[in-house]
């Protein structure tokens, strides 16, 4: 899009009723609340860099909108890698749409891990 010269748009949402409606109406790029910050996080706490990475805003933003971030690292819990890789999809449809679907999630991968822990030190 910016090769081309066009305009991006993009909002923040603070609920899924208004990002719905922005995306009715044909918004590039929605971040809804906080949800898209901490997937980034937590994208960058598991690789070391952020998913997308520019010298100017306009930039990210353009990569925000026209390509997906690189995979995670294959040493990650795969139910992490999938939340995180979820949560950054361009859909917002896509992404999860509850806390409740998230905490269960890191839930699981943090019980699963603790058995793995357990088995190796018994």
């Amino acid at each position: 899009m910016k090769q081309r010269g066009e305009k991006i748009v993009a909002l923040t949402a603070y609920d899924f009723f208004t990002a719905k409606i922005m995306d009715e109406v044909g918004v590039h790029l929605i971040l809804v609340g906080d949800s898209v910050g901490m997937a980034v996080l937590g994208y960058e706490m598991l690789c070391g860099h952020v998913p997308f990475r520019g010298e100017h805003v306009m930039d990210i933003l353009a990569q925000i909108v026209e390509r997906e971030p690189e995979p995670l690292p294959g040493l990650v819990h795969w139910k992490l890698r999938d939340l995180v890789m979820a949560s950054l999809r361009k859909n917002l449809y896509d992404r999860p749409q509850t806390m409740a679907e998230i905490v269960m999630t890191l839930t699981d991968v943090r019980l699963e891990l603790q058995i793995r822990e357990r088995a190796r030190t018994a």
